[in-house]
């Protein structure tokens, strides 16, 4: 039995998000079904976040999947020409149902690091941090006034706890710490950008984190400096909790990255049911267990069949794959729009997950039910008072694909259904 505690009102929901980095937008652009697969991401799903790659000018990889020019190819050289894929990306998510757009550095320009080029790790040299903190406002700026693009949030650094071969960067906390306090700061406050500052996107939590956000958090002005904690959940050891001085200091959590490269079992990364459960059950789990306001999956789509997307792109034959995962995703996604709040759920269901969030108003609460069983579950879940004695829902599971379901009705404030077998269903409840 669940109890929803609709007066316990926890942390607002920015959105939950999809990346489309190293040209995987301008795969999708070339691809036959480009309007159908933007239309499923924006509109079906609702994604309401796009994470782009603020670009570096690197030389690894190719036109398939590779580095995106940087805007300042040479210190005080700049242009504003090559990112044409990601720009077309964000105008025509805008246009559907996407709200923000926000955009991370994988790495600085290769003049500016210790060891000349983008990938390999190396360091951003110091005699470059006021040159970087300018690149980044221009950055921003840029988009804004030349492309009518506002980004909602930049972080300036990928991982910074992993050297790879393609586009990274290594920073320690106490360079991080210095870096957005006496540089980032400043000039961003001179140049009036409002973008928020997210940090340190490291490949892990909570620890990884941690490491960076407790010299942060001890130093008042670098505190001030950042506006929102950036973390992945990729590796076995990620422990979901939630990350030491974040509410304290009034810091909204974002899971900026994962997908399914590094999960334990081949089943986990499969197209089907089971694989949209293992998703849906994480996005709970972020959610509730750590209060992450964003959620976003890597790649939206990409042209690798496990490369970690919610659709996948197939270049030679013009067709794409819609794994279960997109609806499972979808089941938060659509429904969880920016502005909620999630609220507070008591009991536990020995054969369910609850999730609850209402809506900025107070006039709709929406419930996501988890069923992982490979049998029939009865969810019991107690709401109190509501303006309507019948419930919409939109169910996914082995069958169905975020489809409408009969209403269901209320018996004394009380949801009580039968839910199938691996199931994620979607509750709309009228206050």
């Amino acid at each position: 039995m669940f109890s929803v505690m609709r007066d316990h009102v926890c942390q607002e929901i920015d959105g939950f998000g999809v990346c489309l980095a190293f040209h995987q937008a301008g795969m999708l652009r070339k691809h036959p079904k480009c309007d159908e697969v933007m239309d499923l991401l924006f509109d079906t799903a609702g994604v309401s976040i796009l994470r782009n790659i603020v670009g570096d000018g690197g030389v690894w990889g190719d036109e398939t999947n590779g580095p995106t020019p940087t805007i300042e190819p040479e210190e005080g050289v700049w242009q504003f020409e090559g990112d044409e894929e990601q720009i077309w990306a964000a105008r025509e998510a805008l246009k559907r149902r996407c709200e923000k757009v926000m955009a991370t550095v994988w790495s600085p320009p290769a003049w500016m690091k210790t060891n000349a080029c983008v990938h390999d790790g190396g360091e951003l040299r110091r005699d470059k941090y006021q040159a970087f903190a300018e690149y980044l406002s221009r950055y921003v700026r840029e988009w804004r006034d030349r492309f009518g693009i506002e980004l909602t949030a930049i972080s300036p650094a990928n991982e910074p706890d992993l050297v790879t071969k393609y586009s990274s960067c290594i920073w320690s906390g106490e360079q991080y710490r210095d870096f957005v306090r006496d540089y980032l700061a400043p000039v961003f406050k001179q140049d009036g950008i409002t973008a928020k500052v997210i940090m340190p996107e490291t490949t892990s939590c909570v620890d990884h984190v941690q490491a960076y956000t407790d010299l942060i958090f001890a130093d008042e002005a670098a505190t001030n400096a950042v506006d929102i904690v950036g973390l992945h959940g990729y590796g076995y050891e990620t422990v979901i909790a939630p990350v030491r001085g974040a509410a304290e200091h009034g810091k909204k959590i974002w899971q900026t990255e994962l997908c399914d490269i590094n999960v334990m079992e081949e089943w986990q990364r499969g197209n089907d049911i089971v694989n949209g459960i293992f998703w849906a059950e994480n996005i709970h789990d972020y959610v509730n267990l750590m209060d992450v306001s964003a959620y976003i999956y890597f790649w939206g789509t990409s042209i690798y069949p496990n490369g970690g997307n919610l659709i996948g792109i197939d270049m030679k034959t013009g067709e794409i794959t819609v794994p279960k995962r997109l609806y499972t995703f979808a089941n938060f996604s659509r429904f969880v729009r920016p502005g909620y709040r999630r609220v507070t759920v008591y009991g536990t269901g020995a054969e369910t997950k609850l999730s609850a969030f209402l809506s900025p108003d107070g006039h709709e609460l929406v419930l996501v039910s988890i069923n992982q069983l490979e049998r029939e579950a009865t969810l019991y879940a107690q709401i109190g008072e509501t303006a309507e004695d019948t419930v919409r829902a939109y169910r996914t599971s082995e069958t169905e694909n975020l489809a409408e379901i009969a209403p269901v009705k209320l018996e004394k404030g009380c949801i009580q259904e039968t839910l199938p077998p691996q199931s994620v269903t979607t509750w709309l409840i009228s206050l």
